[in-house]
Order: structure tokens, then sequence, then C-alpha cells
């Protein structure tokens, strides 16, 4: 077994393969990129200028026209996170971090999706303390930052729109 999981995994069978991909990726006529991040990861990678357009992604800002932030000021700082809940995302680093800060100088509050029974997801509810709490999802989409006075994006890996 060891022999075969070798040979699959060989740092030739990488290269193959990376080689592979670039190059049905170079046959694609036109590639959309959500953000100038993700263009400029192509253009790195290789792919000609003129073959990507950036098309900017994400929310219609408008629906943030009137917004009005729900908590009032007060001594105890409000965090928040607002993305899935998955280890790529980072949320056990937030949690970790957060664990140091009193109860009574802050609260962390974290939305959206999450899988409860996932062993990241139990991990990291495990180790939560009382000023952290799972909010879960929302459908209107000012909800989490009408609620908290500092978003964080502990993301461990290249985001697209981060």
């Amino acid at each position: 077994m060891r022999l075969v999981l070798e040979t699959l995994n060989s740092p030739r069978k990488f290269i193959e393969r990376e080689n592979y991909m670039k190059a049905l990726l170079l046959k694609v006529d036109r590639i959309i990129a959500p953000s100038k991040f993700v263009r400029k990861l192509f253009i790195d990678y290789g792919v000609p200028e003129d073959k990507i357009t950036y098309s900017e992604n994400g929310y219609d800002l408008r629906v943030f026209e009137g917004f009005k932030k729900k908590n009032k000021y007060t001594d105890r700082i409000v965090f928040g996170f607002v993305g899935g809940v998955s280890k790529h995302k980072g949320v056990h680093i937030l949690i970790d971090a957060f664990m140091n800060i009193p109860d009574k100088k802050a609260e962390l509050r974290i939305y959206g999706d999450y899988n409860p029974k996932s062993t990241y997801v139990r991990e990291i509810l495990s180790k939560a303390k009382k000023n952290i709490k799972f909010i879960g999802r929302f459908e209107d989409v000012r909800e989490p930052y009408s609620e908290i006075d500092v978003l964080v994006a502990p993301s461990i890996w290249p985001e697209t729109g981060g």
C-alpha cells in the first residue's frame, strides 16, 4: 500500500498534474476573476492578462442605505465574524485569541452557517466561553453588521473577496 501511495504522490506526479491543469487553463478563451487578487493569481500563474476579465463581486451596497447600528455604545466591545464556519476560515484562531479577553470587556459573535456535528465545529464549540456566541445563519445581510463594533476576518487561506 505504501508503494502505491508513494507512486501516486511522487513529486514527478505533482508536476505532471500541475502542467496538465495549466495546459487546460490556457485553452480557455476568457476567465472572469471575481477580485483583483484572483486576477493577479492567474497572471502570476502564467495566464495572459488579456484573457482575464475582472468583474467585481459582492453585495449591492445600496441595501446599506439608511443603515443604523442596533447596539448602543457601551464599555463592552462586540467583535464579529461573518461567514461559513470552517477550518480554512480561521474561526479557531479567532476563538483562541479571544480566550484571554475578560468577559466583561468584550463579546465575540460568530454569524454564518455551521454543521454542529462536524469535528471542527464540536472542537471550537467546546472551547468557547460565555462571551463567545454562535449566532448562525441570518437572512438580512445588514443584521450582523448592525450588531457588532469590529468585523474580524481570520481566514488562513487566500480569500477571493475578503
